[in-house]
């Protein structure tokens, strides 16, 4: 299947987009200190968490 340049353009702009959503979580991460930044980062360790608050 050939792929026209448009669409190659395209992907290649969406793929950096997420590694640079990818390099911002982990520079948060490494800044804050946390692992997780918000509940929806890892939902079952935030369950987890409440779980040992009770």
């Amino acid at each position: 299947m050939r792929i026209s340049s448009f669409s190659g353009q395209k992907f290649a702009v969406a793929e950096i987009n997420n590694k640079q959503a990818e390099i911002a979580r982990l520079q948060a991460q490494i800044s804050s200190g946390k692992q997780l930044q918000r509940p929806s980062d890892a939902p079952a360790k935030v369950a987890e968490t409440e779980n040992l608050d009770a």
